[in-house]
């Protein structure tokens, strides 16, 4: 989310992108827990909400898709990804976008 690369260095650009002091809104980034509903997210929910997006993964169901290169377009993110599911894998170009506070999946196969 703050345009670093998709690496565990600790550098000066890393340490002053992290230590600065502009908040990241909702709405400039798809990390966290998503669903149709806040109710999807409830105490109810297995494992928290639906969907579930960190800087390395997401995760719905029974299926996982491991990031590789993560691009922000102007309209949202482009990201490389290693998808699996019992039984199946394969590579996916996921166009991630935010519209309202909510994120909006478009895969490409």
């Amino acid at each position: 989310m703050n345009s670093l690369a998709a690496d565990d260095q600790w550098n000066s650009e890393t340490e002053l992108a992290l230590n600065a002091d502009r908040v990241t809104r909702a709405s400039e980034t798809f990390i966290g827990g998503w669903g149709d509903d806040p109710t999807d997210c409830g105490p109810t929910q297995p494992g928290g909400a639906r969907l579930r997006i960190n800087i390395r993964q997401a995760e719905i169901e029974n299926v996982i898709c491991k990031f590789g290169a993560i691009a922000r377009e102007a309209d949202g993110w482009r990201v490389a990804a290693d998808c699996s599911k019992p039984g199946k894998r394969w590579k996916s170009d996921v166009k991630i976008e935010v519209s309202a506070d909510r994120p909006y999946l478009v895969e490409q196969w």
